[in-house]
């Protein structure tokens, strides 16, 4: 395996080669004006990177085979530079991805999926997780995946919650006493 450089030392080419005879060759191109990478390719396969406004963030990445786009994925922030969607999109469609809504303090509360789908996080004062639940395109629950948490005054995890796969109606209660070092100790399931 050999290694190119460009003249300000940045990674531009690496060649796979056995016996004198080259296997596999990458190049590497970068942004003229930020030195930001712009392309990666291999034969008539490349992928090709775009920036979000005035950042370094990825904003979308192209898959390419010639001239045709394969794949494209595509990342999106909100005004305080969080990831709040990242899709893989074949054509105008998106084929996997999640969209994020996140609370004030920059916690993230929910997360949609390309089928609707949602998944969402609660949290008290403290920053501590007490809910999760996911849930389908209509609001209908997954079986087992409402869950809760209780927590002490200092913060140590005194009780969690979980509706049963088999019976949905079902709660499973787990309690837990903290030992003398305030870590969780022993648990009791109801």
């Amino acid at each position: 395996m050999s290694y190119g450089f460009d003249d300000v030392a940045r990674r531009d080419e690496v060649i796979v080669s056995a016996g004198g005879t080259t296997l596999a060759s990458t190049a590497y191109a970068y942004h003229a004006d930020t030195g930001r990478l712009d392309h990666v390719s291999q034969g008539q396969h490349s992928a090709h990177y775009s920036y979000a406004t005035s950042t370094d963030r990825i904003h979308s990445i192209s898959l390419k085979r010639g001239q045709l786009i394969a794949f494209e994925a595509v990342r999106g922030y909100d005004n305080l530079d969080q990831l709040e969607s990242i899709f893989t999109k074949k054509g105008a469609a998106n084929i996997a991805g999640r969209s994020y809504v996140m609370d004030d303090l920059g916690r993230r509360t929910r997360a949609t999926d390309a089928n609707g789908n949602h998944t969402g996080h609660d949290f008290n004062d403290r920053g501590e997780l007490t809910g999760f639940a996911r849930t389908d395109a209509a609001g209908q629950a997954f079986a087992g995946t409402q869950m809760g948490y209780a927590y002490d005054n200092i913060g140590n995890r005194v009780a969690s919650t979980v509706r049963s796969v088999a019976d949905p109606e079902q709660v499973l209660a787990t309690s837990y006493t903290p030992n003398e070092k305030g870590q969780k100790g022993s648990g009791n399931k109801s």
